[in-house]
């Protein structure tokens, strides 16, 4: 049996990345210049999903899900540790906020949500999802549009 459905829900959702930057200025200096930022936001997000389902057999259901996200910053931090010469610095800042200790990153977040999974025995659920960022959550004039990406896996159990 195949069925169309609306599916939606509120995630906590902790999301990052990790950037590095290496400039060997010449082979005298083995460390010349190194940065490295790592950040860790933490969202709470409201899909709005279209699941099409199809039962493969009697114990396992495909599902196929597309629609919009909608997220909101709770938190979050950033760290930068810079090496110049070998002499080391580290700095850390909330992601979100207008102050100058933060990032500068917009709390408000959206864009596509595209998935498939499997449901087992009607309860148990594995997924493979990516989102698409259709929002610039920059928030500095210092740099270009920055919206996120992200693949996710979901394991879940359903009542």
């Amino acid at each position: 049996m195949q069925s169309l459905y609306v599916q939606t829900g509120l995630f906590f959702q902790n999301k990052g990345y990790k950037f590095e930057e290496t400039d060997n200025y010449s082979d005298y200096y083995d460390d010349y210049y190194k940065t490295t930022e790592t950040a860790k936001p933490m969202y709470l997000e409201i899909p709005i999903l279209a699941s099409y389902r199809y039962n493969v057999s009697d114990a396992m259901q495909l599902q196929i899900n597309f629609g919009p996200y909608f997220g909101y910053g709770i938190g979050g931090k950033m760290k930068e540790e810079t090496s110049l010469y070998g002499e080391k610095e580290s700095k850390e800042y909330d992601y979100f906020g207008d102050a100058d200790e933060t990032c500068g990153f917009k709390r408000f977040n959206c864009g596509l949500h595209v998935g498939a999974g499997l449901t087992f025995s009607d309860h148990y659920y594995l997924g493979f999802n990516y989102q698409f960022g259709l929002s610039n959550i920059n928030d500095s004039d210092d740099f270009d549009s920055i919206k996120d990406r992200n693949w996710m896996i979901s394991l879940g159990y359903n009542f």
